[in-house]
């Protein structure tokens, strides 16, 4: 499994689910549409004959619609098996959870056997309970900062900006503002904004203030 510091790519399997359920149900669905294919061959199969029968004068015209109701039938059957097998299979693969996007695992939350949950809208996941990963994408590390209320007029999107960490205080980032959040806290007085790096380095870590 991946460990704090591993980069994974976009769609890599980071994690795996018990999944002996959902591959059984995936079985079952697969042996339900290999039933429903040849209820449908063998009904088609019998209205062929009907359809002789009845041109031969043999077979009641009603007897021979009766057996097409039957073909329509095993058509949706066979429609109802593949959906059920699409389903189950959609289910397995949600045992494995992917990266959503490249990046590098800033923090590791569980160890095999342990159990995991979905995290719901909204939670911090870096310290949610039952998450798996903290991922971040280097590549797009921003800064939030707070504007005063009384200087929003000065600053634009695309407007040049620079970036200093107090880890590192002598390096001085250059940095573009990409974004200006049209809210305000009314308890500082501040607008916030998005400013993007423009020079990363490897020192640059998220979370660093």
């Amino acid at each position: 499994g991946v460990e704090e510091g591993s980069e994974v790519r976009e769609g890599q399997v980071i994690a795996r689910l018990e999944s002996v359920d959902y591959l059984a149900s995936v079985e079952r669905s697969k042996a339900a549409v290999l039933r429903a294919e040849a209820d449908l061959e063998e009904s088609e199969r019998q209205l062929r004959v009907a359809e002789r029968l009845t041109q031969d004068n043999v077979l009641a015209t009603d007897a021979r619609d009766a057996t097409a109701s039957r073909v329509k039938i095993a058509f949706a059957q066979l429609a109802q098996a593949k959906a059920d097998l699409a389903f189950t299979e959609a289910q397995l693969a949600n045992t494995q959870i992917r990266a959503p996007f490249s990046g590098v695992v800033v923090k590791k939350m569980a160890e095999v056997g342990e159990s995991v949950a979905p995290i719901p809208p909204g939670v911090n996941i870096s310290t949610a309970s039952g998450a798996i990963v903290a991922l971040a994408d280097l590549g797009t590390l921003e800064v939030e900062a707070d504007v005063a209320e009384s200087n929003v007029a000065k600053v634009a999107n695309g407007q040049p900006a620079e970036a200093t960490v107090e880890a590192i205080p002598d390096r001085r980032y250059k940095a573009v503002l990409r974004q200006v959040i049209p809210t305000a806290d009314r308890t500082k007085a501040t607008v916030m904004v998005k400013v993007t790096i423009l020079d990363k380095d490897k020192d640059l870590k998220p979370e660093m203030s």
